[in-house]
């Protein structure tokens, strides 16, 4: 190996040069714990994220890991910075003698000198695909289902799904998913798991509507004139439970651990989703309301609660909560106040 072998791969790394990579690393190392086909399939996904975001170079700036829980602390690197976005990755180089044995990522790395950065990118490598796990064949045919779940839905337009098409694809691949589920340790980050997190997702909201569609039509139909505010606090209290279930539903961000730390999300059309959200929207403008009048706390005490209260939040939004410490302050000669922030026209009581 010539000496000046990591000079060379670090310029290949600046240059965003794939070839020259393949060409200099060697199979007889794994980098990153994947082989260097892998690593070189990973490494080229970044590039194509850099060249994404304007970048025609990478600059290099030397520097080392700085994290002190971390094994590698110390250890030197180099950060490429896209020459436009500003977008960085952090890489550690270890040798052997004159043997470049492993290259990997950094994500608390320090150079010396200040440089202006962007968004730090992060090449990761799944546990199946480190060099040393293991598949038998049951692990491929689960896979390849996997893999063919999360493509029918990305063919969907503009990643819209309706009630039918959930409750298909739920029934179709639930075998597959209670297979996956069993294979897979807590925290494992798999090629399949993308889709256990997106399935998870889909079954909770299909069992939510199959089991409280017709508790959501009650309400609805139950829904209280806005003006009599006795029956407002009384339709709050009774169906708040069932919309706290599952809320943000028209919308859910799904985390894609096949992307590198990016998001996907996808959008559910049609009835009931349209009618939940319309009664979701006027039970949030009742609650709102109320709690503008009953909270117990100033703005300035939930910002305090929030920082220092991790239970806060559960409370904070909760109408019966903030009436039931009302009653219990009553009853020891403590008055709240209402509308502790100002009534809504700004006149105070």
């Amino acid at each position: 190996m010539p000496r000046h072998l990591l000079d060379i791969v670090v310029k290949a790394i600046s240059q965003m040069d794939v070839p020259a990579l393949r060409s200099l690393l060697s199979e007889a190392y794994t980098y990153q714990n994947a082989t260097k086909e892998v690593f070189i399939t990973k490494i080229s996904e970044q590039f194509d994220r850099f060249r994404a975001a304007g970048d025609t170079l990478l600059i290099p700036s030397a520097g080392k890991c700085s994290s002190e829980n971390c094994d590698n602390c110390g250890r030197l690197g180099f950060r490429f910075i896209g020459n436009k976005s500003r977008n960085y990755l952090s890489f550690i180089f270890e040798k052997q003698n004159e043997d470049l044995t492993d290259i990997f990522s950094c994500r608390d790395f320090r150079t010396e000198k200040d440089e202006v950065l962007a968004k730090e990118y992060d090449l990761l490598v799944l546990i199946d695909e480190e060099a040393g796990f293991k598949k038998d064949m049951g692990f491929h045919i689960l896979l390849s289902d996997a893999l063919e779940a999360m493509e029918v839905i990305n063919q969907l337009p503009n990643l819209e799904l309706s009630f039918d098409f959930l409750k298909s694809w739920i029934l179709q691949y639930e075998n597959s998913f209670s297979k996956m589920d069993k294979r897979t340790p807590f925290f494992f980050n798999l090629r399949w798991s993308t889709f256990l997190v997106t399935y998870r997702d889909c079954a909770k909201i299909y069992h939510y509507f199959e089991k409280s569609l017709g508790l959501l039509k009650t309400a609805a139909a139950e829904l209280p004139d806005e003006q009599d505010e006795e029956a407002v606090i009384k339709w709050i209290l009774s169906w708040s439970q069932l919309f706290n279930e599952l809320y943000e539903i028209e919308d859910i961000q799904l985390f894609d651990l096949l992307n590198n730390d990016e998001k996907r999300s996808f959008r559910l059309v049609g009835e009931p989703f349209g009618f939940y959200n319309k009664l979701y929207n006027q039970f949030t403008a009742y609650n709102d309301r109320m709690l503008d009048k009953y909270s117990i706390y100033t703005h300035e005490e939930m910002n305090y609660h929030m920082e220092q209260d991790e239970e806060f939040l559960e409370n904070m939004n909760n109408l019966a909560f903030h009436l039931e410490q009302r009653s219990k302050a009553r009853e020891i000669g403590v008055e709240y106040r209402l509308y502790p922030n100002g009534t809504p026209d700004g006149q105070d009581l």
